[in-house]
């Protein structure tokens, strides 16, 4: 577990500061830049007092989930509301934004409730990590099929 815990808030600021880059509003891209070291303090005082980080840390998911979830949906939202809407399955950020969402979407109910299952039902728990494990391919589909786009989208200046 404690591989989870350092992890997950190296993967929720990645992929926030990722899907950052995209963003059209400066302001937006301001404020969620500053948010990130607001979140990775906040980390460090959740571990700190923290009596072992050896079990899951659902709070720090939680908070890097809560950062990574505006960034995601105002950059959708940026993309339904263009001016000339283009078919979003062929733009790149789209498929980054949706494997994120469909992965932890589902995965935000296990990783809340996971140590209360680890002590309370176990064969739940390893039921819903089997899941996790799909979810997980879903996200990593969705980032190959985001690097073939911009593979394929990028122009070659000779």
């Amino acid at each position: 577990m404690i591989v989870y815990n350092f992890w997950f808030p190296i993967e929720f600021v990645l992929y926030t500061f990722w899907i950052i880059n995209y963003l059209d509003s400066k302001r937006g891209k301001k404020i969620f830049i500053l948010l990130i070291p607001f979140y990775l303090i906040g980390v460090i005082v959740i571990y700190f007092f923290s009596s072992t980080l050896l079990k899951f840390n659902s709070l720090a998911f939680q908070l890097g989930f809560l950062l990574l979830l505006p960034v995601a949906l105002i950059k959708l939202y940026e993309l339904i509301n263009q001016v000339v809407i283009s078919n979003p399955i062929k733009t790149s950020i789209f498929w980054l934004i949706t494997g994120i969402l469909v992965s932890y979407f589902f995965s935000l109910a296990q990783f809340s409730i996971q140590n209360y299952l680890h002590l309370n039902n176990k064969d739940l728990l390893e039921a819903l990590k089997k899941i996790n494990f799909i979810l997980a391919d879903i996200l990593y589909t969705c980032i190959i099929i985001y690097f073939l786009l911009k593979w394929k989208n990028k122009k070659l200046y000779i």
